[in-house]
C-alpha cells in the first residue's frame, strides 16, 4: 500500500475512543454511512515519494485503487462489530464546478493548477490517478451498497450536505473521511469527520470543529464555521484571507461579536447584513467577505439544483454473482488483492453460501 494512503486507515483502538458510543447507541437504524471525500485521499498521493515511483504504472494504479477500495473493508469490518451495516459513498470530481466558477472565477484554481494542470511535475502521476479513478468506478458497480458520486456539476460540499439531509435516514450515523474544513460545515449531531492523518488522525464534530481548527478552548459550535472560513479563506479553494487573518485572528473577531451578543451561534442560510455591519473591516473587505461566503457555503446553489442532486442519488440495481465479483478481483488485482471478507462484511446476501445471485449497485 502507498504509505500516503495508509493514513486513511487509523487503528480500531483510535476509532473506538470517539465512535464506540454513537455506534453502540444508534436508535431506529442499523446503518452507518461512510462518506469518502476522495480528493482528501488522492491529494496525499501528490508527494515526492509517490511521484518518484519508476516501476510499471499499471502496478501503481493497481496499488492505489486497491488501497482506496480496501478502505471499504477497513471501516465495514470495524462498524460490523457493533452489529451495524455500512453504506459507502465516494465523492469526487476531476474538474471544477462550473456553477461556482461563475460566482468566483478562481474557485479551486490553486488545487487544480497544483495537481491536475502541473504537467511538468505531475504528468505521469496525473495519468495514473485518472486511470485509478476509472478503475474504482468500474469496481464500485459490482460492490453492494457502494456508490461513486460524480461531483463535477456542483461542489463536493453541496453533494455531502444534500446527502446527509435529504437522502440518508436521519437516525443513521455518518462518518466522513475528509481533511477539508469546508466539508465540515455540513456536519450535524449524527456526523463525525475523520481528519485523516493515520494514527494522528482526529475526530471532528459540529461541537468541537471551531476548537479543533483554532486550537482555542471554546464552546462555539460549527454553526459559525462558515463565517470563520469566510474570514480566514481557504488555500485549496483559492479563497483569499481577509486582512491576512488566519484561523486564530478570525476566531478572535467571532468571539468578540459572540461575547457582546452581536452574533448568535446559528447557521446563516444567507449572509446577514447585521453581521456584516458589526465586523470592523473596510468596505472593500466586507465585499470580499460576502463573496467568500457565497463560495465557502454555497447553500443557495444546492437549493437551486435539487433536480441534479436528486438524480445523482438515484441508483439503478442489477443482478450480479459472487463468481463474477471474484473473477473481476482476480483479473484486476493480481498483486494487491481486495480483502473480500472485509469489504463484504455484513452484506447478508453475499455471505449466504447458498445464494447464487445477489443485488449489486450500479
Amino acid at each position: 500500500m502507498i504509505g500516503a494512503i495508509f493514513e486513511a486507515f487509523p487503528k480500531y483502538e483510535f476509532l473506538d475512543e470517539k465512535l464506540s458510543e454513537p455506534l453502540t447507541n444508534i436508535k431506529y437504524s442499523t446503518n452507518v454511512n461512510l462518506i469518502v471525500d476522495l480528493k482528501s485521499i488522492i491529494r496525499k498521493c501528490y508527494r515526492t515519494d509517490v511521484n518518484a515511483i519508476t516501476y510499471d504504472p499499471k502496478i501503481v494504479i493497481e496499488d492505489i485503487s486497491s488501497s482506496i477500495l480496501n478502505l471499504i473493508g477497513h471501516y465495514r469490518n470495524y462498524i460490523y462489530k457493533y452489529g451495524r451495516y455500512t453504506t459507502v459513498y465516494f465523492l469526487y470530481s476531476e474538474q471544477e464546478c462550473e456553477a461556482l466558477k461563475e460566482i468566483y472565477p478562481d474557485y479551486k484554481k490553486y488545487y487544480y493548477d497544483k495537481y491536475f494542470r502541473n504537467k511538468d511535475e505531475f504528468l505521469n502521476l496525473n495519468n495514473i490517478i485518472k486511470a485509478t479513478i476509472k478503475q474504482i468506478k468500474i469496481v464500485c458497480k459490482y460492490l453492494p451498497s457502494v456508490y461513486y458520486i460524480e461531483t463535477s456539476k456542483l461542489d463536493e460540499f453541496v453533494y455531502f450536505n444534500y446527502l446527509i439531509r435529504n437522502i440518508v435516514n436521519k437516525n443513521d450515523v455518518n462518518i466522513l473521511l475528509s481533511s477539508d474544513p469546508v466539508m465540515y460545515q455540513a456536519m450535524n449531531k449524527n456526523t463525525y469527520a475523520i481528519d485523516i492523518k493515520g494514527n494522528n488522525s482526529s475526530i471532528v464534530t459540529e461541537f468541537n470543529v471551531i476548537a479543533y481548527l483554532t486550537g482555542k478552548n471554546t464552546e462555539i459550535s460549527g454553526n459559525l464555521l462558515n463565517l470563520l472560513l469566510s474570514l480566514s479563506g481557504d488555500e485549496q479553494y483559492s479563497i483569499n484571507k481577509i486582512n491576512g487573518y488566519g484561523y486564530k485572528k478570525s476566531f478572535a473577531i467571532i468571539k468578540k461579536l459572540f461575547d457582546t451578543q452581536k452574533l448568535v451561534d446559528k447557521t446563516y442560510l444567507s449572509y446577514p447584513a447585521s453581521v456584516m455591519n458589526t465586523i470592523d473591516i473596510t468596505k472593500e473587505n466586507k465585499e470580499l467577505l460576502e463573496e467568500n461566503y457565497k463560495v465557502i457555503f454555497p447553500i443557495q446553489l444546492q437549493l437551486q439544483n435539487d433536480p441534479i442532486l436528486s438524480t445523482a442519488f438515484t441508483f439503478v440495481k442489477r443482478k450480479g454473482t459472487m463468481k463474477q465479483f471474484k473473477e473481476l478481483n482476480e483479473r484486476i488485482f493480481l498483486l494487491y488483492p481486495l480483502n473480500l471478507n472485509a469489504i463484504l462484511r455484513g452484506e447478508q446476501l453475499w455471505e449466504k453460501a447458498n445464494v447464487k445471485k445477489c443485488t449489486v449497485i450500479l
